[in-house]
């Protein structure tokens, strides 16, 4: 019987419908938080009423996050690459997205409530 190996396997140009699953982090911090590359792709943060820097991971290529500041207290969320140069803000009710491209972090802003 003979095996399939799935090491470095690729997806090219993938199509979704009907939706995507993925894992999702929703978490209170009542500090500087950092972000492990082996946590979930959507990351929802709490910060209450105080600013919170958030770390990024050593950049690799491919790693992707969505961060949401759901701050119940009009807090702000910094988001910094591993250097800890400030690469972006999310305030509260914003959504943003951190990627690598290049071997370097970049933040978008995605989204906003009203």
């Amino acid at each position: 019987m003979s095996r399939i190996n799935l090491e470095d396997t690729k997806l090219y140009d993938p199509m979704v419908c009907m939706g995507l699953k993925i894992r999702s982090l929703v978490q209170t911090i009542a500090a500087a938080f950092t972000i492990d590359r082996d946590m979930p792709t959507l990351i929802s943060l709490d910060a209450t009423a105080t600013a919170r820097d958030v770390t990024l991971p050593t950049a690799e290529e491919g790693l992707t996050f969505l961060i949401n500041n759901m701050s119940t207290g009009e807090a702000a969320l910094t988001i910094k690459n591993p250097a800890t140069t400030t690469i972006g803000d999310l305030l509260q009710g914003e959504m943003g997205i951190a990627f690598v491209s290049g071997g370097v972090w970049y933040h978008r802003l995605i989204g906003a409530s009203t």
